[in-house]
């Protein structure tokens, strides 16, 4: 989930891991059938499923890698606010059109 305005501290909790999040924080909820729970006022956020074989399989041919490559994706984290000096938000921001224009 990537938040585009929300609450400055919104909070998760996730098998009892607690999160902060807020606007240019984003957040990352593995699969799980356990129930989350959150505090925070207004959100607007973006929310998307990745596929987990998928998500591997890119994440090895950008390292160069032949053996698989531990992304941690059973655990709830906050995401980076930034990569590479760019927020997440705005990258996300910037690639919402191209997936609206792509949508019809």
């Amino acid at each position: 989930m990537l938040p585009f305005s929300a609450d400055a501290d919104s909070l998760a909790s996730v098998d009892g891991h607690e999160m902060h999040w807020g606007r240019g924080t984003g957040m990352f909820l593995p699969q799980t059938d356990t129930r989350v729970i959150g505090r925070g006022g207004f959100r607007c956020h973006i929310m998307w499923q990745l596929e987990k074989d998928r998500l591997q399989v890119t994440a090895k041919a950008m390292l160069g890698s032949q053996d698989p490559v531990d992304l941690s994706l059973d655990q709830a984290r906050a995401l980076p606010s930034e990569i590479g000096g760019v927020r997440t938000d705005a990258t996300m921001q910037a690639v919402i059109p191209f997936v609206e224009f792509h949508r019809g």
